[in-house]
C-alpha cells in the first residue's frame, strides 16, 4: 500500500497457455523481488503498477498500465509507461520500447522510477500518478526522459538477469480428451487448466480448503489469481480434470456471471457504491429472467471513480456515484458502453449516461432480452443494432 510499487502482475495462464510468446513469470518474480529491495529507499509520488502480458492474455492490462511489459515472438519486451485508469485522465500508455530484452527490464524498472521520482508530482495527490506525466512532459518528451534514465542504469550496471529461461517443472502425461468449456487444454500434452470464477470473486469460506485436498496429491498443480477475480486451476491431468470441474461448479456458468465488481462500499472505505451487492442482484435477475449465455457481456463495476474494477476497458462498465431525484441524490451509477482490454484492441468505454441503482436489473434483463430475441450475441447486436441499444438504454436515465 502506500505510495510504493504494488503487486506485479502476469498473464494468470504464462507458461502454460497455448500460443504464448514465452513466460513471463521469471521476469515478473524478479522484478517483485528487485522492487522489494529498494522500495524502502525511494520516496515516489504514489504508487506504481507493473503487468507483464504473455502475448495471448492481457487481462493484466499492459496497455494502460504504469509499465506494461508485453512479450514478443522473438523473445523481446514492448513497453508502455505511464498508462492508468482513475476517475481523471485514464490514459493508455506511451509505447517507449519496442524491444527489451528480458534480461535487462531491471533497467526500465529503475528507470521508471527515477523519472517518476524526477518528474511526477509531489505537491498534488490528485495528479500524482505516473500518467500526469504525459500531461507535463508531453508523450515524446516523456519517452526521452525515461530513455535518457535507461541509458544512465545501463551505463552503471548491475541489474542484468540470469536464469530467466528456467522456468517451473510442467509434468506431460498421455491423458484423454475433456470435452467442458470451463477446461482449457495447456501447451503441455495431457494437461488442463480449469476456470472458475466465483459470482464476484467472492471465494466461499470452505473453498480452500476443499481444494487444497483435491490438489495436493496432484504433482505441480497450482491455483494462480487472474485480475478480473478469476481462479485457474493449472496442471490438472485429464484423469484428475472431471473431480476438479465438479468442485467448482459453484461459480461463473455465462459470460455474464463472469462480471467482475470491486469489492464495494460494504467493505472499502473509499467505496461510494455497494458494487458486489449490485453484481448479485443483477445476476439474480438476470437468470430468473431467463437470458441466454452471450445475450449479455460480462460487465465490470466499480463502486466508486477509483476504477479498481476497471469498468472503463469493459463491454459494458459501471462507476458508482449519485443521480438527483426531485433535488434528492440517489444511488446511481455512469455507465459506459465498448470498452475494452483484448489484446492489441484495448479501449475505453464511452459514457452513456447516469441510471439509478434500483433500475439496474429491469435495464440489463431488457437489453439481453433484446438481443437474444434478435438470436444474436451481445457483441453482434450491440453493433448492428446500436440505435436499438440506445433507445432502451436512454429509458433508464
Amino acid at each position: 500500500g502506500g505510495d510504493n510499487p504494488r503487486n506485479v502482475m502476469a498473464s494468470p495462464l504464462s507458461g502454460v497457455q497455448p500460443g504464448e510468446a514465452f513466460d513471463v513469470i521469471p521476469c515478473a518474480e524478479a522484478v517483485t523481488k528487485y522492487l522489494l529491495s529498494i522500495c524502502r529507499d525511494i520516496k515516489m509520488p504514489r504508487k506504481l503498477k507493473i503487468a507483464f502480458c504473455n502475448g495471448v492474455d492481457d487481462s493484466v492490462h499492459s496497455a494502460f498500465r504504469d509499465m506494461g511489459f508485453l512479450a514478443q515472438p522473438d523473445g523481446t519486451f514492448a513497453l508502455r509507461i505511464a498508462g492508468g485508469l482513475g476517475a481523471a485522465r485514464p490514459s493508455m500508455g506511451v509505447l517507449v520500447e519496442e524491444h527489451v530484452q528480458p534480461k535487462e527490464v531491471l533497467y526500465y524498472v529503475r528507470a521508471m522510477v527515477d523519472t517518476f521520482c524526477a518528474h511526477g508530482n509531489y505537491d498534488n495527490r490528485a495528479k500524482a500518478r505516473t500518467r500526469y506525466m504525459q500531461d507535463t512532459l508531453g508523450p515524446d518528451g516523456l519517452k526521452d526522459a525515461f530513455l535518457k534514465s535507461v541509458a544512465a542504469r545501463k551505463a552503471e550496471g548491475g541489474l542484468d538477469l540470469t536464469g530467466l529461461e528456467a522456468s517451473a517443472h510442467f509434468v506431460e502425461l498421455d491423458g484423454g480428451p475433456v470435452d467442458h468449456p470451463r477446461a482449457t487444454p495447456q501447451k503441455q500434452p495431457g494437461m488442463f487448466a480449469v476456470r472458475y470464477h466465483p459470482i464476484g470473486g467472492l471465494l466461499p469460506v470452505e473453498k480452500p480448503r476443499q481444494l487444497y485436498e483435491l490438489l495436493k496429491d496432484i504433482p505441480g498443480a497450482e491455483i494462480r489469481v487472474a485480475p478480473d477475480e478469476t481462479l485457474y486451476i493449472i496442471n490438472i491431468p485429464s484423469a484428475e480434470a472431471e473431480k476438479v470441474l465438479a468442485a467448482t461448479e459453484d461459480g461463473a456458468r455465462t459470460a455474464f456471471e463472469n462480471s467482475v465488481a470491486c469489492i464495494g462500499a460494504a467493505t472499502c472505505q473509499q467505496g461510494v457504491r455497494d458494487s458486489q451487492s449490485v453484481l448479485q442482484t443483477v445476476v439474480k435477475a438476470v437468470r430468473e429472467a431467463g437470458i441466454p449465455d452471450g445475450a449479455l457481456p460480462k460487465i465490470v463495476i466499480s463502486g466508486c471513480p477509483s476504477s479498481c474494477a476497471a469498468h472503463q476497458a469493459g463491454a459494458i462498465g459501471f462507476q458508482g456515484g449519485v443521480k438527483l431525484v426531485d433535488k434528492k441524490p440517489e444511488p446511481a451509477f455512469k455507465m459506459l458502453l465498448n470498452g475494452t482490454d483484448e489484446l492489441g484492441q484495448a479501449a475505453f468505454g464511452q459514457e452513456a449516461g447516469t441510471v439509478l441503482e434500483s433500475d439496474l436489473p429491469a435495464l440489463l434483463v431488457e437489453l439481453g432480452k433484446a438481443a437474444a430475441a434478435a438470436g444474436q450475441s451481445w457483441e453482434q447486436w450491440s453493433a448492428d443494432h446500436a440505435a436499438d441499444r440506445d433507445v432502451i438504454i436512454a429509458k433508464y436515465l
